[in-house]
């Protein structure tokens, strides 16, 4: 599509991984890439600026990340808006030196649920300096933006907060109270690297999780359907290796050791959440007097695990992965004020031996 001097184009989508759970107003995630070509300049005169405008038809679709894989001066413009754009060079200062004939921008737009096909209008205007002597800048605009529509959409977020059966996990700091507040934040960037971390060890993407983050803590809902098999022992090892590798050549202050609990069963979304006995469950695990005192009883530990009966006798008794279920010792966690009474498993992983750096 040819506007004004510019050469547009078209959009080519791309998967934008979302950067934070899905919001609960249902929208999904797209992104576009526009390549943009402009028109060389008689030698009388030189490009200073291009603008690049999109305005999506949709009101609801907002523009969330905009950027650029080319190099020189950009500012952008409608972030959280259906219509946005892009401005390359100076119109303003003509000598600002030499400009590219050639860019590439994205956009990262959130698109609602119910979204069959994202449309819209894209429109390029350049600014043009003439004149040796006496410097003029001319504004070329096009006449009509151009139309598009894409139909590559990602797939509907609902599947993944669909009713079904799930494993949910939640992990607390141990006395996290004690840390200044420079400290406190300095630890929730380690914990949240050590999670993310251990959820890419176990093959889990950030998006499709559902996380619910607290001061010291996070609880997970994980997608269904995965492999538990496969994905609790990597976890259990990935935090385990996290925890010795974050904490290596620190004081006893600085050490992060934290408490986790998995458990599974039948969940569904409301309005504010995860609703269903499992969310609930595995925050009361993570919680008890018994792990906490498991975690204390284990000063050289940096990790304590609980996990509910089921999953002991379907995952751990199994043998599947590196968990000896002769390291699980069975407890019973009895909570008469939160009218929760169950049984479960405790495992205080050993400390990993990590290879030397040299």
């Amino acid at each position: 599509m040819r506007v004004a001097v510019a050469d547009l184009a078209e959009p080519v989508p791309f998967p934008a991984a979302a950067e934070r759970p899905f919001p609960p107003d249902a929208s999904r995630r797209i992104g576009l890439r526009i390549g943009v070509e402009l028109e060389s300049q008689p030698a009388s005169s030189r490009l200073v600026a291009a603008h690049l405008r999109m305005c999506l038809d949709d009101r609801r679709a907002k523009a969330v990340s905009l950027y650029t894989d080319s190099p020189g001066t950009v500012s952008v413009e409608g972030l959280d808006d259906h219509a946005f754009g892009w401005t390359f060079g100076a119109h303003g200062n003509p000598a600002s030196g030499a400009f590219q004939n050639r860019y590439v921008v994205n956009v990262v737009i959130q698109i609602p649920d119910d979204m069959k096909a994202l449309t819209g209008a894209l429109r390029a205007d350049v600014s043009v300096a003439t004149g040796r002597v006496r410097t003029k800048v001319c504004h070329a605009c096009a006449r009509t933006a151009t139309e598009f529509a894409v139909h590559a959409l990602p797939a509907s977020n609902a599947g993944l907060r669909a009713p079904s059966v799930r494993l949910c996990f939640a992990a607390d700091i141990e006395r996290f109270s004690r840390f200044s507040t420079p400290e406190a934040a300095a630890v929730q960037e380690r914990f949240t690297d050590l999670l993310a971390q251990a959820w890419e060890h176990a093959g889990i993407a950030p998006h499709e999780l559902d996380l619910e983050r607290g001061g010291d803590g996070q609880a997970v809902v994980f997608p269904s359907g995965i492999d538990e098999s496969y994905v609790i022992p990597r976890l259990v090892e990935g935090l385990a290796r996290g925890l010795a590798r974050i904490n290596a050549g620190r004081d006893e202050h600085g050490v992060l050791r934290i408490r986790t609990a998995l458990y599974r069963g039948h969940v569904a979304w409301a309005d504010n959440g995860w609703v269903g006995h499992p969310p609930t469950a595995v925050r009361r695990l993570v919680d008890s007097p018994v792990l906490r005192r498991s975690l204390a009883d284990h000063p050289e530990a940096g990790l304590a695990l609980i996990i509910s009966d089921t999953i002991y006798q379907d995952i751990v008794a199994q043998g599947f992965g590196d968990l000896p279920p002769g390291a699980f010792l069975p407890v019973q966690v009895d909570l008469p004020q939160k009218n929760f009474a169950e049984p479960a498993w405790l495992h205080v992983p050993s400390v990993p031996n990590l290879p030397s750096s040299t």
